[in-house]
């Protein structure tokens, strides 16, 4: 039972990073935008990265939230592409984080319940300091048909699992989309370290073989989510996905934010964790 419980635990957290890695993946890097830019009157078809050097004004953010079934939003996630470091970062945000909108009171998670995604961006923009690109919104049906348009996730079993809904052996097993989220949806216990089982699955499917199947992948994308990232974006944007999941130097990084009680019982982040999260 010991066992089956660490599994269990193991799966809760990879269904949240997987959320992470099919919606950032394909809608932060092949979607990117800053409504500041100048729209460009053609989008290029040379993609070659060949002298290509983006700068720092490349980078972008995007809030990935992911939703229950009725979908109410219940996990956070800013995703961050940093040129300059070659770096994708995919920070989860806690919901019960405090933050004042337009003179009220609440924090991350109720101001999404009170007004959606566009009010959940921008509590996100006050707690951070700092402009967010784009925000998308994931449920569990999307969920499953974005893990299974990715080919699935590959975990390894060194205890059998055994539920009323699953039955997997021990072994290395490549699980469907279904068997991702009803994991998650069975599990009752603790959270095992998320940025090793982020690193883990950002190596099997962030690879070049993306680059063939980008198009595709957009349309399952904007398919089976909600956001306001658009047909454009992810075409002005193909050098820059290119770019990176080339680059020799790409680097990828996951962590929880780090967050602490005030004086008045609120929740915020700790000292020094807003400039850690934003690099």
């Amino acid at each position: 039972m010991k066992g089956q419980r660490s599994s269990f635990a193991v799966f809760s957290i990879s269904f949240l990073v997987s959320l992470v890695i099919l919606a950032s993946v394909m809608a932060v890097i092949l979607s990117v935008t800053a409504e500041t830019r100048q729209p460009q009157s053609s989008v290029s078809s040379d993609l070659s990265t060949r002298n290509y050097y983006p700068d720092a004004d490349d980078g972008f953010r995007i809030l990935v939230i992911a939703a229950d079934s009725l979908n109410r939003a219940d996990s956070f996630i800013l995703a961050s592409l940093d040129p300059a470091a070659v770096r994708l970062t995919l920070v989860s945000l806690p919901g019960e984080l405090a933050v004042t909108l337009d003179g009220r009171e609440g924090t991350l998670l109720s101001h999404d319940r009170y007004a959606g995604s566009e009010e959940a961006l921008r509590a996100a923009e006050v707690l951070l300091d700092t402009e967010v690109d784009r925000w998308l919104r994931v449920t569990r049906k999307g969920a499953i048909h974005l893990i299974d348009a990715l080919g699935g996730m590959e975990w390894e079993f060194s205890q059998p699992l055994e539920t009323e809904r699953l039955s997997i052996p021990v072994g290395r097993h490549l699980l469907d989309g279904e068997t991702v989220v009803t994991l998650m949806e069975e599990n009752g216990s603790g959270i095992p370290d998320r940025t090793g089982i982020l690193s883990a699955l950002m190596g099997q499917r962030l690879t070049e073989q993306l680059l063939n199947r980008g198009d595709w992948l957009f349309q399952v994308l904007v398919s089976n989510t909600d956001g306001n990232v658009s047909q454009f974006d992810y075409q002005s944007h193909k050098k820059l996905l290119r770019w990176y999941l080339t680059h020799e130097e790409r680097q990828l990084e996951g962590f929880s934010a780090r967050a602490q009680r005030d004086a008045d019982g609120s929740l915020a982040f700790a000292e020094g964790e807003r400039e850690r999260i934003l690099g």
